[in-house]
């Protein structure tokens, strides 16, 4: 069997299917934090690595061979092929997930912002910091991520709201200067 005509397309179009599908999965779920690249560094030394050698050493087979043949099973070569388009697929992801997560926080971060006048009218009612933000919104109109991410610290005569975005790196907003900061570590 020739080289060209071990490709069966039938499967490689499934193949960029199943890319597609896992590209759009993975960057909403992980949307593009540590924990989105540690996978994929996984996934390439696991998975990507020994599939892209294999694939590589059957096209120099095929191009060096004088009888262009192909003596291994066509059902090898294409397995090869559409694993390595998944595992395309799958390292894509993490674009489309960094603009899902910037987009994500900045509504996360806008809405958080909105609490600062709330904050502050609910401390001059009382004379004190609310423990908890639910004394002061609902969150069930949130965005998702502040809903799951959110942290809200008191700290004396200021208080500070807190967005982890990774297992390194959040956004602290303070009462003291009311501005958003990035920090990592």
């Amino acid at each position: 069997m020739s080289c060209s005509s071990a490709i069966d397309w039938r499967v490689q179009r499934r193949a960029l299917v199943i890319a597609g599908v896992a590209c759009g999965l993975m960057a909403w779920w992980f949307h593009g934090d540590e924990g989105h690249f540690f996978l994929l560094v996984a996934l390439a030394i696991l998975l990507g690595a020994p599939v892209l050698v294999c694939l590589l050493a059957a096209s120099l087979w095929c191009t060096l061979s004088g009888r262009r043949t192909w003596h291994a099973s066509g059902v090898a070569i294409n397995w090869l092929l559409a694993t390595f388009i998944v595992l395309l697929g799958v390292f894509v992801s993490f674009v489309p997930g960094l603009l899902i997560g910037d987009w994500l926080l900045s509504r996360a971060m806008n809405w958080a912002s909105q609490l600062a006048p709330k904050i502050d009218a609910y401390r001059t009612e009382h004379g004190h910091f609310p423990s908890d933000l639910r004394e002061i919104t609902d969150f069930s109109d949130a965005p998702r991520l502040a809903r799951d991410e959110l942290r809200y610290e008191r700290t004396g005569e200021f208080y500070t709201l807190i967005y982890f975005t990774g297992l390194f790196s959040d956004w602290e907003w303070s009462s003291n200067d009311r501005t958003w900061r990035y920090n990592s570590s």
